[in-house]
């Protein structure tokens, strides 16, 4: 499990880590402002990139579908789950062969002089996986919900799982978001394209950032009750003998009830408002014993 989270937590670090050294090698800049060298290098981080973001992508994902897989019960939700993981990793390792092998000779990524290139469809390939990165977020997003209302927790403990859950919207909100900055960035001149390149690398961040947070928020549960001890916890409920002696006590006119020695240990002890145990058994007056409270 150990080495699960670890490698989950990898490929994100690792994609942060290829923007940042791509911010430093002139993204954002107007790409004819930029050197030879720094065209190559950013050129180059652009491709690991690619390379690194759809294995990002699983990582989040599968991270969400092994813990929904630890509250499931039942063996359709278990098929589900099993089926998705199995989609998203396939569709992870797919777009990653497809990343390392766009142009052939690699080289002509990065060196306009390649000659007898050979280069797939980048934008329809670019729309594709953004698109089907998006559609997989909204299933993963969605498959807890009828899943932990059929959960048996208390309320207060269900509510807030929902809601931790339910913030792996924003996961799907930041991969809508690429995706509509991509494609306006297609549309930009060369002039213009540096910036919006930069706009698509910080989406790109933030989607992959955002569901690592989302998806670690339910291991802070033992943190929250240390640190928020009523917060989760059910109010506890008065027990009933000690809500009828606070309704007698503070009910007006009454005081608090006597019972008298001679009733018998061994029998039903009937406690009165404002009558004995010989009062209760001598009357016949109905509106009296209405009003008394029995207690075993």
């Amino acid at each position: 499990m150990t080495t699960c989270c670890s490698s989950q937590l990898l490929q994100p670090s690792v994609l942060t880590s290829l923007i940042v050294w791509q911010s430093q090698n002139g993204l954002g800049l107007r790409i004819d402002d930029l050197t030879e060298h720094q065209l190559r290098v950013s050129q180059k981080a652009t491709w690991a990139i690619k390379l690194v973001y759809p294995l990002a992508v699983m990582s989040v994902q599968n991270a969400f579908l092994f813990q929904y897989r630890t509250i499931v019960i039942r063996q359709w939700q278990r098929w589900i789950i099993h089926t998705m993981i199995a989609v998203v990793t396939s569709f992870a390792i797919a777009t990653t062969v497809v990343a390392a092998t766009e142009c052939l000779p690699l080289r002509a990524l990065w060196q306009t002089a390649t000659r007898n290139e050979r280069c797939i469809n980048l934008v329809a390939y670019w729309m594709f996986s953004a698109s089907f990165n998006t559609i997989t977020a909204l299933v993963v997003w969605m498959i807890p919900i009828p899943v932990i209302r059929s959960l048996h927790l208390p309320t207060r403990q269900k509510r807030w799982l929902m809601l931790v859950f339910l913030l792996g919207i924003f996961t799907c909100l930041a991969a809508g978001l690429r995706i509509w900055v991509l494609h306006i960035t297609l549309e930009r001149t060369r002039a213009k394209l540096g910036r919006y390149l930069a706009l698509v690398a910080t989406w790109t961040s933030l989607e992959i950032n955002i569901g690592i947070i989302c998806a670690c928020l339910p291991t802070c549960k033992p943190i929250v009750d240390r640190m928020f001890p009523n917060l989760l916890r059910e109010p506890a409920k008065e027990p009933d003998f000690l809500r009828m002696e606070r309704y007698n006590q503070n009910g007006a006119g009454h005081t608090a009830p006597k019972v008298d020695n001679d009733c018998g240990a061994d029998q039903t002890i009937t406690v009165a408002t404002s009558f004995s145990c010989h009062d209760l058994e001598g009357s016949r007056d109905e509106n009296a014993i209405s009003g008394a409270y029995s207690f075993v």
